[in-house]
């Protein structure tokens, strides 16, 4: 039965006025951001999408929008308040303290003499044992898989811009002359690919920060997802792209981390739920400590970062967020457990990227 209305709960959790929402928070003018959303986001639409649902996917995905539609009236109620987390629950995986630890840890090792008060204040407000070592692979297991692929892509040039890149990353794969195609879009989308289009589309206004990260995201999105082909899970999927990005580097940097931890924070993976600012106010100090942003630049980043967590929920509740991007940093987290676990022969991991072998399932 084909349908003319989105399913995914995260194609209603579009939040409007969020350029709108970063001015008045960064300068203080409102404590909390206050999210607005397409008309779509509405009782009445939902509740009647809901009521034609056949599929239980459909049902549970348009359970969770409308449980998010409910706890924006002005004093849901605690009822309100615990659907839309079990709803969350229901579909997404939950932030592990394990995870949300260990980057923590790993943050606890970066802290400088001039990054010292940044961290004290974080040690105060997320009192997590940091002593751990999950997720990160041995040196040695990682510099293996990174040569693996440095001797399948060429990753040593760089190109002008990210439509470059995406080009160059087609044109080298051979997916260009199987019909595969750039999708130039008059905004600042970032890329994604639609595998039965055959195309990668891309906002010609998206400018990512580096020239790194411009590198990332076309082995991401071309060798990650395009080659690879359609993956029958989000993990499978998302998990193994992001592995890619990581090979980029000369050790072992975790990717999605701060999405991740925002999401943990607010959550209360450590039994203490919080609210955007409380959240953000961490977030941008894991920012300047971990990647060496400027305190402006964090804040600025540190702020999308939050959106994404809260998107759907409510900013200003602790504990209102969505959880839909946690499965970023588990699946990778999986995906490097698993490739550790068994260390596989150049072949093997070829045929992982062009997509004839799967790592979770």
């Amino acid at each position: 039965m084909s349908r003319h209305y989105p399913i995914a709960s995260h194609s209603y959790f579009h939040v409007t006025n969020k350029a709108e929402q970063k001015r008045h928070f960064l300068r203080g003018a409102t404590a909390q951001p206050v999210f607005a959303y397409h008309d779509m986001f509405d009782t009445v639409v939902v509740q009647g999408r809901l009521d034609g649902a056949s599929e239980e996917s459909v049902e549970r995905s348009l359970q969770l929008v409308l449980a998010g539609v409910r706890i924006q009236k002005q004093e849901p109620n605690e009822s309100d308040l615990q659907e839309f987390r079990r709803r969350n629950a229901e579909i997404f995986q939950e932030p592990t303290l394990e995870l949300t630890a260990a980057i923590l840890g790993r943050a606890s090792q970066m802290v400088t003499t001039e990054t010292t008060d940044l961290w004290h204040y974080i040690a105060q407000h997320v009192p997590i044992h940091t002593e751990t070592r999950a997720i990160i692979p041995d040196h040695a297991i990682f510099a293996m898989y990174k040569d693996y692929f440095d001797r399948y892509v060429d990753t040593t040039g760089q190109s002008a811009s990210l439509i470059d890149e995406l080009e160059h990353a087609l044109d080298t794969t051979g997916l260009m002359r199987k019909g595969w195609s750039l999708r130039l879009m008059k905004d600042a989308s970032h890329a994604r690919v639609n595998h039965h289009k055959k195309t990668i589309s891309v906002g010609v206004d998206y400018v990512p920060r580096t020239q790194k990260a411009k590198k990332r995201i076309a082995i991401h999105e071309v060798y990650g997802h395009a080659l690879r082909g359609p993956q029958q899970s989000l993990a499978e999927s998302e998990g193994f792209a992001i592995l890619l990005e990581q090979l980029l580097d000369d050790h072992f940097k975790f990717r999605r981390a701060y999405r991740y931890l925002a999401i943990a924070l607010g959550w209360g993976v450590d039994g203490n739920k919080r609210t955007f600012r409380e959240v953000h106010e961490i977030i941008w100090r894991l920012m300047v400590i971990m990647s060496r942003y400027t305190v402006d630049n964090a804040k600025d980043y540190a702020f999308h970062e939050c959106v994404r967590a809260f998107r759907g929920g409510r900013p200003d509740i602790a504990g209102m967020v969505y959880l839909k991007d946690t499965v970023y940093l588990a699946a990778n987290s999986a995906m490097w457990h698993k490739l550790c676990a068994d260390k596989l022969e150049y072949n093997d991991f070829i045929d992982i990227i062009e997509g004839r072998r799967k790592v979770l399932a």
